[in-house]
């Protein structure tokens, strides 16, 4: 995968477009045994994203290019001794994962009200179908 196109349309027509791309080497993992540590990282990621301005009909970018890195990290939990130090063979069963996103450059947000409308009604629609998706997960 070395890009991801996205686009939400409205009932008839898209209305924010979102464009994902990695870079060589691409996503790197890291599986170490003893102690388990697992690591997802990719170096270089570009993200952009353009809303339609209704009253003209043109794409206006609401993310200009931005170039990116992230690193996901989970390692055990190690439990503290009586003196406060941690065993090196004993974990908690629990796990602690650090996420890191480091950017290479300025976010650059172009914040049109045509933009701030989009981004309400399509935060709107993804709050609600959360609140959906977790009710399922409750009920």
């Amino acid at each position: 995968l070395k890009a991801l196109d996205v686009s939400l349309s409205d009932s008839t027509v898209a209305i924010l477009r979102l464009r994902f791309l990695m870079f060589q080497p691409g996503l790197v993992m890291y599986l170490q045994n003893a102690p388990l540590i697992t690591s997802l990282h990719v170096e270089n990621c570009l993200v952009e994203a353009d809303t339609l301005r209704m009253e003209t009909g043109a794409w206006e970018p609401l993310v200009e290019p931005f170039h990116f890195g992230i690193e996901v990290v989970q390692t055990p939990e190690m439990e503290a001794g009586k003196d406060g130090a941690s065993s090196v063979g004993s974990t908690s069963g629990c796990s602690a994962t650090r996420a890191t996103i480091s950017g290479r450059g300025p976010l650059l947000l172009n914040l049109t009200p045509s933009a701030v409308r989009i981004g309400g009604r399509v935060a709107g629609l993804f709050g609600s179908s959360l609140v959906t998706a977790l009710s399922q997960f409750t009920a």
